[in-house]
């Protein structure tokens, strides 16, 4: 509409203006004043496309038409009766703005469901006026910039059955006015963004998001009581304190989230008598003491309580969640064996117990329907059937590191689905088995084999892995062929590989971590590493045994090799002729690294292209042969971008 707007738009302006003078908000609007507060609303916020991060996102005001019923606009919906604007959706509507107090959203008084979410708002207040919304029963503001104290008018939405603010990441709330008085002024420095007791008042609450928010403060006990609860999450926010003893409410609870704060204390015995409850995610917290026993359950279908401090042993009554599908247990102090009954769980799918102190042999045959686990750093000798009459045909994921392994488990051989496999730390000695190359030979997409005894691996196949690691073998000859199209992060350090950088790096298009350091590697550094958008590439270079092949070109690379010799480094700045380097000293200097003047290695750090450094993304060359000399340069320079 440009800066001037039109006398039908102006006249519209005035009209909606004189109303809320003479009708302030205590009065409805007909049909058609609806209408206008609805364009004047558009009207007062502008389209882009990025305010709205959603898998698929259009402009829904877009549509909206002066001259047709807005009952019919896309996002609106009346009652057939009585023609009021009783639902607006405009969620992902690539919103952006600001909504003031005097919005005329707020002219929409038989509003029951409003969603606004995956918007951006700019950092808008949340308006009082949202508690004006007598009828309103659903609420979503989540993902959209709102900043600042949610009124507490909000509370006061009794008919509010869902109310989901989550990701706006700086929302406060208003402590009620009984509360200033009984916290006092001093305490209201540090009671800013607890979650107030008066959200108990919403007893027929069944949704209840406030997650990705930095609320702080003790849970308050008031919203356990909400009987009609279906789902609670709270996660991510700062949350500290124990869970209360007892609950009156929740007996309809199906999803409890809080996930990612610092909860503390023992787990109460009604987290496990909630028959209603299928899902329960309490990760990363403080919670100590055991696991609880678990009573009779037909209902729960995920439960997580990785990273926390629980200890004792796994509690054998946990088989009486028959339709548990995802259990994790793991980074706790969990003790003793595994339970047999676990076997039990049929519909388990998903099992992860890895980083806990389990210290007894575990016989993977209990475990013959899972598609992913993770046993992962434990104490466990890990009892391998190598009998092809146990498979685990519905395996996608598996993870045994640290399990005292001595040879790849045969099972895998009909893990045609496998995406990844994680074997690190183990005692693999010898050849990679012929076999190996058709497990998940379309769908592996993560190898870490590192920390064995490997010493030889012919090809590696799969054509969509993204990350090999295989660091710290006893891998000799050439670097192992593989397709490196997806590949993003490549360890091979540690071993004996020799002969030549491989071609077939260069083809690595989305390469970011390449590491071939401690090695035996000769010939040329490929140019192409300097040019490709490899983000690290480590290299540990003699004088004799590798030389720099990068040429006067744009350097987009970001890369760190590592000279046994000032020549070498010389030699890479010399070639590199067009570019400012910064000298961070000689290694062992005496203002520089400790320990006198035993070593005399070059240190220098690209820090722009001169001819293009809209270009350059920044190319080390960084020599931390000596491990003290390291130290200080690490503290001492940071790369320049």
């Amino acid at each position: 509409m440009g800066k001037c707007l039109s006398w039908k738009y102006f006249s519209l302006l005035l009209s909606l203006l004189f109303f809320h003078s003479q009708f302030p908000f205590s009065s409805s609007l007909s049909s058609n004043s609806q209408c206008s507060a609805l364009l004047h609303f558009n009207h007062s916020l502008s389209l882009h496309r990025r305010a709205s991060h959603c898998g698929y996102s259009y402009p829904k005001t877009g549509s909206w038409k002066e001259d047709k019923d807005c009952c019919t606009w896309d996002g609106v919906v009346c009652d057939n009766s009585t023609r009021h604007v009783i639902a607006l959706d405009l969620s992902c509507s690539w919103l952006y703005g600001s909504i003031p107090s005097n919005s005329t959203l707020f002219l929409l008084r038989h509003l029951r469901s409003l969603n606004l979410a995956r918007n951006d708002f700019d950092l808008s207040l949340i308006s009082p006026e949202f508690g004006n919304f007598q009828s309103l029963t659903h609420l979503n503001l989540s993902h959209s910039r709102f900043y600042g104290e949610i009124p507490y008018e909000i509370s006061q939405l009794s008919s509010l059955v869902s109310l989901d603010l989550s990701y706006n990441g700086d929302l406060m709330m208003t402590i009620d006015y009984q509360s200033k008085h009984q916290f006092g002024k001093e305490s209201l420095v540090t009671l800013p963004r607890a979650i107030p007791t008066s959200l108990g008042n919403l007893t027929q609450m069944i949704y209840l998001d406030l997650s990705y928010n930095n609320f702080n403060g003790l849970l308050p006990s008031s919203i356990f009581d909400l009987p009609n609860l279906s789902v609670l999450d709270l996660e991510r926010n700062q949350l500290v304190g124990p869970l209360p003893n007892h609950v009156s409410g929740l007996n309809l609870l199906i999803d409890l989230s809080l996930s990612s704060n610092f909860l503390n204390g023992t787990l109460p015995s009604w987290l496990f008598s909630l028959t209603s409850l299928m899902k329960l995610t309490l990760h990363q917290n403080q919670f100590i003491g055991e696991i609880g026993e678990f009573k009779y359950n037909n209902s729960l279908d995920y439960l997580d309580l990785s990273y926390n401090m629980l200890q004792g042993s796994i509690p054998s009554s946990i088989s009486r969640l028959v339709s548990l599908t995802t259990l994790d247990l793991s980074s706790n102090n969990l003790q003793g064996s595994v339970p047999s009954s676990i076997s039990r769980l049929v519909n388990l799918n998903t099992l992860h117990l890895s980083s806990n102190n389990l210290s007894i042999m575990l016989d993977l045959e209990l475990f013959s329907n899972l598609n992913v686990f993770n046993f992962s750093y434990n104490n466990l000798l890990v009892s391998i059937n190598n009998n092809l009459t146990f498979t685990l045909p519905n395996l996608t994921e598996l993870y045994l590191s640290s399990c005292n392994i001595s040879e790849f488990p045969i099972f895998l051989k009909v893990a045609t689905n496998l995406g990844s496999l994680d074997l690190s730390n183990n005692r693999i000695y010898g050849q990679t088995p012929e076999w190996l190359g058709a497990v998940g030979r379309n769908s592996l997409t993560f190898l870490d084999l590192s920390h064995n005894f490997l010493t030889s691996i012919d090809k590696i196949p799969w054509k969509n892995l993204y990350s090999v690691d295989l660091r710290n073998n006893l891998l000799q000859g050439p670097l192992p062929t593989l397709n490196a199209l997806s590949l993003r992060y490549l360890f091979a350090s540690n071993n004996n590989l020799s002969g030549g950088i491989p071609s077939f790096i260069c083809n690595a298009s989305s390469l970011e971590v390449l590491d071939l350091s401690h090695n035996n590697f000769s010939g040329t550094i490929p140019k192409c590493l300097v040019l490709s958008n490899a983000l690290l590439v480590f290299f540990h270079a003699s004088e004799k045994d590798l030389e720099l092949s990068c040429g006067s070109g744009e350097n987009k690379g970001f890369a760190f090799v590592t000279f046994r010799s000032a020549e070498l480094a010389s030699q890479a700045i010399e070639e590199l002729n067009n570019t400012e380097f910064k000298k961070l000293g000689r290694a062992g200097s005496k203002e520089g690294c400790p320990g006198g003047w035993a070593w005399s290695y070059t240190t220098v750090e690209l820090v722009k292209n001169a001819k293009s450094p809209s270009n350059n993304r920044g190319f080390a060359f960084v020599d931390y042969h000596n491990p003290a000399c390291a130290e200080y340069l690490r503290q001492k320079e940071r790369f320049v971008n």
